[in-house]
């Protein structure tokens, strides 16, 4: 029985052996870019330089290379610049992928089908656009520190959802059931480029990469059929409120005399009901006060009642601005449409376009706000 199990063992790491790949014969992707324009993709391969990372390797490499090639398809691109490497492709390691405004618009199926045969490509991969630049340009901005610049976007990307509440994270998994849903709204994260005039020109080390720009998080973007819009600051926090992403953000609002500043401790909102073509929405904000310069004697127990009705109004009017304007636009990018057609699918099918019957719908808001004063915060602006 002993040799039995050896033997099963032994043909357990053969088999492991058996589609092995060495590294050195694999391009590693960890950045993927699509752009289409003229009938043609530009695929964009963001490369590890694996060489970079050797602890044996004395060169002061860049820890990855950006190539591009266009093709009349996503394959014929691909294939391009594996033989220009002289190298498999392989996406498994794969952390960002950034599709640009043309390839949504003009031939997103293709490009979706093409992610969805590819097994290799995790449905947890992260999806962005970038309204003012390529893909190419995104992809091969140096990172900070040298980190690979496909891990650096997505931790941006984090830290702008968790913080100011104005990128909405995507993953691949996520984008297929956008894409794939009837009502067909595509929302995504924008992926901005600030030149940096004062930086040092690129070396010969990074001749194949971008120094001379850095990366920032923009308002996310919704795409349907031929519109796109993005949106702005105060409709960016509106939706990530109804998703439930401002957690940890620090908001800022105006008072009598001034201003004051929330760090949001909890956040529950949601949509709950849907009935005579009212969308009910519900939420509890809690948060601390972490800066007060308001006129108000901020040690009087009516005071912090007072900033609790104005974070509430404020709330009121952001969530009223934002869904007027999806109604202007005919354009669902508060995502009430994906709220009907989970929870209300008879309902759903009543309706022939979600974007379109926006201005039938009303809104309706119930929205209560829990504050704490934060520390030992001066009571008056005047004292």
């Amino acid at each position: 029985m002993k040799k039995l199990f050896v033997l099963l063992g032994c043909l357990f790491l053969l088999s492991g052996c058996y589609n092995h790949r060495e590294l050195n014969d694999l391009a590693i992707c960890s950045g993927l870019g699509v752009s289409y324009n003229e009938n043609k993709y530009t695929l964009t391969l963001q490369v590890v330089n694996t060489s970079a990372f050797d602890a044996k390797s004395s060169s002061n490499n860049a820890s990855f290379s950006v190539f591009s090639e266009e093709g009349k398809t996503i394959f014929e691109a691909i294939n391009k610049i594996s033989k220009e490497l002289s190298k498999e492709i392989t996406l498994t390691q794969l952390k960002i992928i950034v599709i640009d405004e043309s390839a949504i618009i003009d031939n997103l199926q293709s490009l979706v089908n093409f992610l969805m045969n590819d097994l290799e490509v995790s449905l947890n991969v992260p999806v962005v656009t970038s309204l003012k630049s390529n893909p190419k340009d995104v992809l091969s901005v140096i990172a900070p520190n040298n980190e690979i610049n496909a891990s650096y976007i997505s931790s941006l990307i984090e830290v702008n959802n968790s913080k100011f509440g104005n990128a909405y994270p995507i993953e691949l998994s996520s984008f297929f059931v956008d894409y794939l849903t009837d009502y067909n709204n595509i929302m995504l994260t924008n992926v901005g480029l600030k030149e940096s005039s004062d930086m040092e020109d690129n070396n010969d080390v990074l001749k194949d990469t971008d120094n001379a720009s850095t990366l920032y998080i923009d308002n996310p973007v919704v795409f349907n059929n031929e519109t796109v819009y993005k949106l702005n600051l105060d409709e960016s926090i509106v939706l990530n409120t109804i998703e439930n992403n401002i957690n940890d953000n620090s908001l800022t609002f105006d008072c009598n005399g001034g201003n004051f500043s929330i760090m949001v401790l909890n956040s529950k909102f949601g949509f709950s009901k849907f009935e005579n073509n009212n969308i009910y929405l519900n939420g509890n904000l809690k948060g601390s006060v972490n800066e007060y310069n308001c006129s108000w004697d901020l040690d009087d127990d009516q005071t912090l009642v007072k900033l609790e009705n104005v974070i509430k109004n404020s709330f009121y009017d952001m969530i009223d601005n934002a869904f007027n304007k999806s109604k202007e636009l005919k354009l669902d990018f508060l995502e009430i449409g994906k709220f009907i057609y989970n929870n209300y699918p008879d309902e759903y099918k009543k309706i022939k376009d979600v974007n379109i019957s926006l201005v039938d719908f009303n809104i309706v808001n119930k929205i209560s706000v829990d504050l704490t004063k934060q520390g030992n915060l001066r009571g008056d602006i005047n004292e």
